[in-house]
C-alpha cells in the first residue's frame, strides 16, 4: 500500500455486550460519526482512519482481565494511533499500565475515579513512565459527581443518608466521597454496606437499612453492578419513597427498565454538554440522528469529534513529523483530568455544570428528567438546564 495513502486505526474498548451495552454503543457510535466526518473532511496523501473495536464484556458484564487482553492487543499493533476507552475505571486501572509502558494514549468517557490520574495509586499505574501519562478523560473525576450529589441531596432538604456502593473503583470512589461531603454539608451518614459482585437479592440488607429510617440511599456504582436491582427491591422492603441518589454509572437506558416503577424518585449526577444551549452539541446530536436513527445518548457526547480533534491531530502530525508511536503519544497533553477537552476548538473553555437527572418510571421512553441541582461551588442549576439524552 501507498504510504501516502495509509489507513490508521483508533482502538475502542468498551462493554459492548450485555447491561453495559446500553450506554456503550451509543459512546461506539459517536466514535464512528466523527471518523466518518473525519474521513469525508480528507487527511493529506489520501490517509484514512478507520475503527478496530473490542468489547471487554465477559458474561455480560464489564471485565478487567479481558481489557487488558485488549489493550495489548492495541498496544501490539503499530497502525493503532490511540484508544478510546474503557468505560469502567476498574477495567481502565488494569489497561493504564499497558497503555502507559507501550506510549499509546487511552482517551475514557467515563472512567473517573480519582485514583486512575491523582495520587499514588496513580502513579502506581504509570511505573514504566511516571512522568509521561497516556490515560485521560473528559469526564467529572468522582470527587466533584459526589460532592455535587452530597449538595444537591441537602438542597432538596434530605437529613438522612445510608451510603452503599458495589466494590469497584468506580463505586467505592465516588461513594467515599459523598459519604464524606454529606456530613459537611449538614446530613447525616447512617453508615456504609458493599454489595457482593453478582448477588441479586438485597433484601436482607435493606430491610436492615431500612430500620435506620433513611431518607435517602446513595448508590455507588452502575446498573450492571447491581444499581437497577437495588432500587426495585428498595420498594420491595417499603422503601419506594426514600429517594435514590447516584453517579453516571445510573445513566444508563436499562436502568429505568430493569427499575421499572420503582425507578421513580431517582437522582443521578453527570457532566455532559447541554444540547439545547452549546451549538456544537446541538449539532452533533442532529448528525447523530440522521447518521443512526437514534439519540445519541449521554455517554456519546464525551468523544464526539470537532475540528483540532486528536484523530485527526494525530494523523497529520505522524504524516508530517514520522514519528514513531511513543513519540507521538508522548507529546499529547498530561493534564490526565482534562485530556484534550481544552485543545478542541468546540469545547467551552471551563467544564460545564453538574446536573443532576431524575429517573422516572413516568418518563421511561427517555429515562430522563429535570429537576434543580447543584453545579461545581454549589451553583444551583437551573430547571431544564442538562442535557436530554
Amino acid at each position: 500500500m501507498n504510504a501516502e495513502a495509509r489507513t490508521y486505526k483508533l482502538g475502542l474498548d468498551l462493554p459492548l455486550s450485555g447491561i453495559d451495552g446500553a450506554s456503550a454503543i451509543p459512546a461506539r457510535n459517536a466514535v464512528l460519526l466523527a471518523i466518518d466526518e473525519a474521513n469525508r473532511a480528507g487527511f493529506p496523501g489520501g490517509a484514512r482512519v478507520a475503527l478496530s473495536e473490542l468489547d471487554d464484556a465477559v458474561q455480560g458484564k464489564h471485565d478487567p482481565a479481558q481489557g487488558a487482553v485488549n489493550l495489548k492487543s492495541f498496544a501490539g499493533d503499530g497502525d493503532v494511533l490511540a484508544v478510546i476507552g474503557p468505560m469502567n475505571s476498574n477495567v481502565a486501572k488494569a489497561e493504564i499500565p499497558i497503555s502507559n509502558a507501550a506510549g499509546l494514549a487511552q482517551i475514557t468517557m467515563a472512567a473517573t475515579s480519582v485514583e486512575l490520574t491523582r495520587g499514588p495509586a496513580a502513579r502506581q499505574l504509570r511505573v514504566a513512565h511516571p512522568d509521561r501519562p497516556a490515560f485521560f478523560r473528559v469526564c467529572a473525576s468522582d470527587d466533584r459527581q459526589g460532592a455535587a450529589a452530597a449538595r444537591f441531596a441537602r438542597d432538596r432538604g434530605l437529613r438522612r443518608a445510608f451510603v452503599i456502593d458495589d466494590n469497584e473503583s468506580y463505586g467505592r470512589g465516588i461513594a467515599d466521597v459523598f459519604a464524606a461531603a454529606f456530613p459537611a454539608a449538614g446530613g447525616t451518614v447512617l453508615g456504609r454496606e458493599h454489595l457482593t459482585s453478582f448477588a441479586l437479592d438485597y433484601k436482607a440488607l435493606l430491610t436492615k437499612i431500612r430500620a435506620s429510617a433513611p431518607d435517602a440511599i446513595f448508590f455507588g456504582g452502575i446498573v450492571s453492578t447491581g444499581g437497577a436491582v437495588l432500587r426495585r427491591q428498595m420498594a420491595d422492603v417499603g422503601l419506594d419513597r426514600v429517594a435514590y441518589l447516584g453517579g453516571d454509572g445510573l445513566a444508563n437506558p436499562e436502568y429505568v427498565p430493569l427499575a421499572g416503577r420503582a425507578a421513580e424518585n431517582t437522582y443521578f449526577t453527570l457532566i455532559a454538554p447541554d444540547v439545547e444551549r452549546f451549538p456544537p452539541a446541538r449539532a452533533f446530536r442532529s448528525a447523530n440522528r440522521a447518521h443512526f436513527g437514534s439519540e445519541p445518548g449521554i455517554t456519546a457526547r464525551a468523544p464526539m469529534r470537532r475540528p483540532g480533534s486528536p484523530s485527526r491531530q494525530s494523523v497529520e502530525r505522524r504524516r508530517r513529523t514520522g514519528v514513531g508511536r511513543a513519540a507521538l503519544r508522548f507529546s499529547t497533553p498530561s493534564r490526565g483530568r482534562r485530556g484534550w477537552t481544552r485543545r478542541s476548538a468546540s469545547w467551552p473553555s471551563t467544564p460545564p455544570g453538574i446536573c443532576a437527572n431524575r429517573s422516572s418510571a413516568s418518563i421511561a421512553s427517555t429515562g430522563q428528567g429535570r429537576v434543580r441541582g447543584s453545579g461545581p461551588g454549589g451553583a444551583a442549576l437551573k430547571p431544564g438546564s442538562c442535557p436530554g439524552t
